[in-house]
């Protein structure tokens, strides 16, 4: 009986130190935080963004993942795990079928995700290089040779016309009787200088009856979700606070601005949503959605 007591408070004793550590790692880290200077009003704003970028030394998108391309997956290996990432991708690309376009594929961590028996093809864009090749073992170990893959080098916001210009490619082919079944955008919108043309062009490369799949970070909704308690105890207007006072740092380590506001490009892009789903705290986005259709007279 006394070992079995000093067990139970050997545990009480483990688990007060785990929450007074977690308590005192929080706090640190969020004074830190709140000690950055207020950003400007307009920090989560595209336009605002690319003039500051034009303004810093050393934070172009295109050199960030460059110099990241060998080392991403492992840097962000760890939090998408803690996050339940592999699951939520799994869920988005549960919607593909036939011939897919992902955007901005980057180093290929949806691949192991997609449903290979309801697709024709695959081709994975990114205009990064560096980015694309690290992609290339998790096609030979994911993918069947017999499914056409293909990569492309090109920039979101001019995809349409980059993929039509390669007359007689396969993809071009693709585009000429219809476009993609499916395109695919994981975490794109982000480092895009125009996220609104990227969508545009997205959805011009989509057949009229295809999907548009994203999964993207951005700023918290407030009114379109109602997250109860939490809700209370993490208000939408600390969150998006906290996003935009780390934006400049997020992007000047990783080249993406992960405050921006998903559902309003969405809507400027002119998408017809089908469903949106959020998680953590209504900054994870992830969205089904359609070509606006074409008036037929």
């Amino acid at each position: 009986m006394a070992d079995k007591q000093r067990f139970v408070s050997t545990i009480r004793v483990f688990q007060a130190a785990s929450v007074l550590s977690l308590g005192v790692y929080v706090g640190f880290h969020g004074y830190k935080i709140y000690q950055l200077p207020t950003p400007d009003k307009d920090i989560h704003d595209p336009r605002f963004q690319n003039k500051l970028l034009r303004t810093i030394e050393n934070l172009d998108p295109k050199q960030i993942y460059s110099s990241l391309a060998s080392s991403y997956d492992k840097e962000i290996g760890w939090d998408e795990w803690l996050m339940g990432m592999g699951g939520i991708r799994r869920r988005l690309l549960e919607n593909c079928k036939g011939n897919v376009l992902e955007i901005s594929a980057g180093t290929g961590r949806n691949i192991k995700y997609y449903p290979i028996k309801n697709l024709k093809s695959i081709t994975f864009t990114d205009n990064n290089t560096e980015m694309l090749l690290q992609s290339l073992q998790k096609v030979k170990d994911n993918i069947p040779f017999n499914l056409p893959v293909r990569h492309l080098v090109s920039d979101a916001q001019t995809l349409y016309a980059s993929i039509s210009a390669n007359k007689g490619h396969p993809d071009a082919s693709v585009l000429s009787e219809g476009g993609y079944d499916t395109v695919v955008d994981s975490f794109g919108l982000c480092s895009c200088g125009d996220p609104v043309e990227a969508l545009k062009n997205m959805a011009k490369c989509c057949r009229e009856d295809g999907k548009l799949l994203l999964l993207e970070h951005g700023r918290v909704a407030a009114w379109r979700i109602d997250w109860g308690i939490l809700g209370k105890l993490l208000p939408a207007q600390s969150i998006n606070s906290l996003l935009d006072r780390t934006a400049l740092g997020h992007a000047s380590k990783w080249g993406c601005w992960w405050n921006r506001d998903i559902l309003e490009v969405v809507e400027k892009a002119g998408l017809q949503v089908e469903t949106v789903k959020r998680f953590h705290f209504g900054t994870t986005y992830l969205v089904v959605a359609h070509p606006k259709k074409k008036l037929k007279f």
